[in-house]
């Protein structure tokens, strides 16, 4: 049993299991039968989604929403890659390629939608 966590997801290929403590983002991989925290946070960790390629976690810190690596290497890549005034809810599609978020623009509350590369 782990306590104190308020989401936990799924990795695409299923060999691996994400959670959210809150502040940290934990990581258990079934395969290599690991358990590591794999980011801390001052601010409040409040969505977390895998990339369908399985080598990506995006997640929603305030009004950003951040994009860490997960490839295996002992360094990991981070990146906001966006933020919005008031940003909340946070959704990947299937394929990976566009994140949508709601946030206010220009005094507008306003469904974004961002293209993703690689």
């Amino acid at each position: 049993t782990i306590e104190g966590v308020s989401d936990a997801v799924w990795s695409p290929k299923g060999n691996r299991l994400l959670w959210n403590t809150g502040k940290e983002l934990w990581l258990l991989d079934l395969e290599r039968s690991s358990r590591e925290k794999i980011r801390a946070e001052e601010q409040k960790i409040q969505e977390t989604l895998w990339h369908p390629g399985n080598e990506y976690i995006f997640y929603g810190v305030g009004d950003s929403v951040r994009v860490l690596e997960i490839d295996g290497r002992d360094e990991r890549n981070i990146e906001t890659i966006v933020t919005l005034p008031n940003r909340k809810g946070l959704a990947l599609s299937e394929s990976g390629k566009s994140l949508v978020s709601v946030g206010t623009i220009a005094g507008q509350t306003e469904l974004s939608v961002f293209k993703l590369t690689q």
